[in-house]
């Protein structure tokens, strides 16, 4: 199974379209999703070369514009940060366009049995039509958690607080 996460925009498109860690099954977007640069230092441009998902039934194009920055912490910790960073995505079938703010952040930490819990906080995007209880594209705002095994696969679902905005039926 495989998780994107966009942040604030981030597996779990992450749109933080962005990726919580360095390991393929986790943090390597789905084919043709371009990766957001990320470094220590100051925040750096992401690649604004635009993609298409297709999670919604009908393709999306999307291309962000902003900043990133992935800062690496002690004990595997890393958390993905997005200042400024906006999605905007077009509906490819009827040119629907909303430009999204996804200035939140994702928080990854190895746990002891080697699980690899994830926190959305802010505002994010998350695609992936495998987690029971999300809609293809969502914008997550609020706080949300999910624990992923070292392959990849979802071994706690999705859950928090906030408000979950379905990106599909808005771009419909």
């Amino acid at each position: 199974m495989r998780h994107i996460a966009f942040a604030a925009l981030p597996v779990a498109l992450v749109f933080a379209f962005t990726a919580c860690s360095d390991r393929p099954s986790i943090a390597e977007p789905a084919a043709g999703v371009p990766s957001i640069r990320m470094a220590q230092g100051k925040p750096a441009d992401v690649d604004e070369t635009p993609f298409t998902v297709t999670n919604c039934g009908f393709p999306i194009e999307v291309v962000l514009s902003g900043k990133g920055k992935l800062i690496a912490l002690p004990g595997g910790r890393q958390i993905l940060t997005s200042p400024g960073l906006t999605a905007t995505l077009t509906n490819l079938g009827n040119n629907n366009r909303q430009t999204i703010v996804i200035t939140g952040s994702f928080h990854q930490r190895i746990l002891k049995n080697g699980n690899i819990e994830i926190v959305a906080a802010g505002r994010n995007v998350l695609l992936d039509p495998q987690v029971p209880g999300l809609p293809g594209l969502v914008l997550a705002v609020g706080h949300y958690t999910w624990v992923l095994d070292g392959q990849g696969n979802l071994v706690q679902p999705l859950e928090g607080t906030g408000q979950m905005i379905d990106l599909c039926a808005l771009m419909a």
